[in-house]
């Protein structure tokens, strides 16, 4: 019988913690390789069709046809935004919305210069001419030279502060 030397226990503790080490190894990598085959069983493989015709001088020609819906990804972007609220911010911009809304024109004077028409899909500013004479006057409305006859328009324009503008612009990113 041979004695148990402490140089043999300590080389059978080594083995004996490889041994054990290995087997955890090979637990984690057996669970991994199942999550990938798994997920990849999961994933949705879109409708396709693939055709390959010989050509007869030994190339073929292939063609693939693929539908569904590209991935789609969002790209994430941190923006910070310093703003000067200072006294100046209250000052004109320069920029202005303007908007259009149908009126009912009733001859007055009130409309003389502000009367647009819609011609496609653009506002133009009307010009106006008249026939008779007080109190029977009859306006004629004309856009580009034409006589407009459709619904007519006034034009109102608000004027932006350097503030409306800059979140307007802030809004826009």
């Amino acid at each position: 019988m041979e004695r148990i030397t402490k140089e043999n226990q300590k080389i059978g503790l080594t083995f004996i913690v490889f041994a054990i080490l290995l087997m955890l190894l090979s637990i984690i990598g057996l669970r991994t390789f199942t999550y990938l085959i798994v997920n990849a069983e999961d994933a949705k493989v879109p409708e396709h069709t693939k055709d390959v015709q010989p050509n007869g001088d030994g190339t073929y020609t292939i063609s693939l046809d693929v539908k569904g819906e590209s991935e789609k990804v969002t790209p994430k972007v941190n923006v910070i935004v310093i703003v000067d609220r200072s006294g100046s911010m209250g000052e004109g911009s320069g920029t202005s919305s303007v908007t259009y809304t149908a009126t009912d024109y009733n001859g007055g004077w009130n409309y003389q210069n502000n009367l647009y028409g819609k011609v496609g899909d653009d506002y133009v500013q009307l010009t106006r001419s008249s026939t008779g004479y007080w109190p029977n006057v009859t306006y004629h409305f004309y856009a580009n030279g034409t006589e407009y006859t459709g619904q007519r328009y006034t034009r109102q324009e608000a004027n932006q502060n350097r503030l409306q503008a800059t979140q307007q612009a802030v809004n826009n990113l």
